[in-house]
């Protein structure tokens, strides 16, 4: 077996597993990185690519209203919501990747 890294292809998943602090984020970013028209969903609020790599051009919303207002800004959006309770975390969810079907050609990650 090698050590080649298999990109997926335009319509196909892909899931990281492993031990925490294995770098399965690290991994992540770096194949999300080399795609345009990105989603992120950062359900736990850690995700900071923003800052982190601003060359990049991310940019982070919190609400789904801001998620429509500014996608023309930048074709690689962090969405980090709060949520007040399970019923919420459904909605804001469900309203995320309604927003990435509606876009189409997207590239999401969820973490």
């Amino acid at each position: 077996m090698t050590n080649s890294l298999i990109i997926p292809k335009i319509g196909q998943h892909c899931a990281i597993f492993g031990q925490t602090g294995c770098g399965k984020t690290v991994l992540a970013r770096r194949l999300v990185n080399t795609k345009n028209n990105v989603l992120v969903l950062d359900t736990k609020g850690e995700t900071r690519w923003e800052d982190e790599s601003p060359e990049l051009g991310y940019i982070a919303v919190t609400t789904i209203d801001e998620l429509y207002d500014r996608q023309s800004e930048s074709p690689r959006i962090i969405f980090r919501p709060s949520y007040k309770d399970d019923k919420e975390r459904f909605a804001e969810h469900n309203e995320f990747f309604k927003f990435a079907f509606i876009r189409r050609n997207n590239l999401v990650y969820v973490d």
